[in-house]
């Protein structure tokens, strides 16, 4: 397996924004804003959210206390209860109904080292460590937390959604990024969300189409293959570096999902180029060209 393929593979896939095509319960609505009226559920091949104007990657990367760059997206009305569904399959890798700037909070793991979270949430149906696919409803939009507040204009309902990059997030060439330097390299890389959608640069993310379902089923056996591979090429290494690597955090253990793999593949990148490592020559020459790819 070419880890360099599978993480072109994945910008290939991108993470399809966000919205949903499922059905309306009472006065939930669904964030919808296609030019064109959607009249059943079927209709709905590209639902879409649309984000804040004066709320983007870039202006939360400019704020002084070293806001979290993601983007905020705005309810499909004023008075109604917007659905929120995860941007793609996944993990919930963190649920938290109180934190002090995000409020209810709940964070999603990909696999291979992507991640999101969605911040301000009113309600979530959903828990840590159970899994999701795009049409899951998983939570409602709110306004809780310090960080739902619009200096000027008071509360806002909106969804905040943090875009979390592997560990070879620096080597995306063009790319909108935010390094937080205290954060371990997990958490450490904040990619603008919309750089990543399907259709590239865009001011809306398109939820679903036809064929996401399989395109998530493909991620993720690709991250499952990436797993293994890593988990033997460590075991070859053998060191207590390599050991250590290798080890699983406590939260990776609880989740039961791999979603740190992209930190055990970016260790051997770095031991291929500049250590020592049990493999042939043939071996370490194909890794260092896919690596730099």
């Amino acid at each position: 397996m070419s880890v360099a393929h599978g993480r072109r593979d994945f910008l290939a896939l991108g993470l399809a924004g966000l919205a949903t095509a499922c059905a309306p319960d009472g006065s939930r609505a669904l964030i919808d804003l296609t030019p064109t009226i959607a009249t059943t559920v079927r209709d709905r091949q590209a639902p879409s959210y649309f984000h804040l104007g004066t709320s983007s990657f870039q202006d939360h990367v400019r704020r002084q206390d070293f806001d979290l760059g993601g983007i905020d997206y705005g309810p499909a009305a004023a008075n109604d209860d917007t659905l929120v569904c995860p941007v793609a399959a996944g993990v919930v890798i963190s649920a938290r109904d109180n934190t002090a700037s995000a409020g209810m909070m709940l964070g999603v793991g990909h696999g291979l080292g992507w991640k999101t979270q969605y911040a301000h949430l009113q309600a979530r149906f959903i828990g840590y460590r159970e899994r999701v696919e795009r049409r899951d409803v998983t939570a409602v939009m709110g306004a809780s937390g310090t960080g739902a507040s619009r200096g000027g204009v008071g509360v806002a309902r909106h969804l905040h959604l943090t875009l979390l990059g592997p560990a070879w997030a620096p080597l995306f060439a063009g790319a909108s990024r935010q390094d937080r330097p205290a954060n371990n390299l997990g958490w450490r890389h904040i990619l603008d969300p919309e750089e990543f959608s399907l259709g590239g640069r865009n001011t809306f993310l398109p939820y679903s189409r036809g064929n996401d379902a399989a395109h998530d089923s493909a991620f993720a056996a690709l991250h499952d293959e990436a797993v293994r591979v890593a988990d033997d090429l460590l075991d070859r290494i053998g060191d207590a570096d390599a050991t250590r690597t290798k080890t699983r955090d406590q939260f990776e253990r609880e989740a039961r999902f791999d979603y740190h793999v992209d930190q055990r593949i970016w260790f051997m990148w770095q031991r291929l180029e500049r250590g020592p490592h049990p493999f042939t020559e043939d071996e370490a020459r194909i890794a260092r060209r896919c690596s730099a790819s």
